[in-house]
């Protein structure tokens, strides 16, 4: 598990991030909302069938549900978190939601439009961190967009730093707020995955000491015997895409991992859903985190039927 020191040197390090579009996804509670400081190819279809976006819409902004997309001439009118919202409920009901290049650039284009004061940058990132936080589907495009923004700086306020802050403070916590806020555990670990994925230094290196404390919460998420099978979709779906860098750098630690795993799918109270997600990252973990084509056919035709009982 890794321990407060590592990770705050970790997130507070100078690995300077790398701006250029990276390629993830497969190509793959905290204590409440804070206060501000005034001073994908498409994933796979899901396999349960009731999810957590109802908590998330009920903090959606009026205009913006039930819309399919955002006129050109609206967006303008819209604030950067607005925009950002209202291009993510384009795409309802899917696990993971991936904006397009245009998508992303002009909600880029606005930060850097919009944002003249390090107080407002601070404020933007923290509404951005707590929104993000009450979707799971959401935090992979937010990721992608926070690697883009890591170096905008404004009044000596940076993107990346500010962003890291509550993350790491999140992360110490944990314990305290993740049996009560479950969307926004499964939420967190999402996008600490995500980062630690997308958010790659100036030589597209990893941040490697973020590998441990990935490592801590898809541990504690995936062996917890009271996750929900959706909270299990989304941890297997982390760590498929992420198993082969993270086994690379800590191999023991992928050992372990599989081996809690072995014990949760073997457990009582584990779903029929939950049992196959937990062995098809088991057989994953065996064959080099690769299928052939008869092994991945066969799991898809799995879940399909699993699904279908459900």
């Amino acid at each position: 598990m890794a321990s407060a020191r590592s990770l705050h040197a970790g997130l507070l390090s100078n690995e300077t991030p790398n701006l250029r579009p990276t390629n993830y996804m497969g190509k793959g509670r905290g204590r409440g909302s804070r206060s501000k400081n005034t001073s994908n190819p498409s994933a796979p279809p899901g396999l349960v069938k009731k999810t957590d976006k109802e908590e998330n819409a009920k903090n959606s902004p009026d205009e913006v549900e039930g819309n399919d997309a955002a006129p050109k001439a609206q967006e303008n009118k819209l604030g950067l978190l607005d925009l950002l919202q209202t291009m993510c409920h384009q795409h309802p009901n899917q696990r993971i939601i991936e904006l397009s290049p245009e998508d992303e650039s002009a909600i880029v284009e606005k930060a850097l439009e919009s944002i003249s004061t390090g107080e407002e940058l601070r404020n933007l990132v923290l509404d951005i961190y707590n929104w993000t936080l009450q979707d799971p589907a959401t935090t992979s495009c937010v990721a992608s967009l926070c690697a883009t923004l890591a170096k905008f700086e404004k009044d000596e306020v940076n993107f990346r730093s500010t962003l890291l802050k509550p993350l790491q403070e999140d992360f110490q916590s944990r314990d305290q707020w993740r049996k009560e806020k479950q969307t926004r555990w499964l939420s967190f670990v999402c996008f600490l995955c995500d980062l630690y994925a997308l958010m790659k230094t100036a030589a597209d290196g990893y941040l490697h000491i973020l590998v441990e404390p990935v490592y801590s919460c898809l541990d504690q998420l995936l062996t917890d015997n009271e996750a929900s099978d959706i909270q299990i979709e989304y941890a297997t779906l982390k760590l498929k895409q992420l198993g082969k860098i993270l086994q690379s750098n800590q191999p023991s630690q992928m050992e372990l991992l599989m081996d809690n795993l072995r014990t949760r799918l073997l457990g009582p109270g584990t779903t029929a859903i939950g049992r196959l997600l937990l062995l098809e990252s088991i057989e994953l973990y065996a064959s080099g985190w690769q299928f052939d084509d008869e092994a991945a056919k066969a799991y898809d035709e799995l879940k399909q039927m699993t699904s279908e009982k459900a």
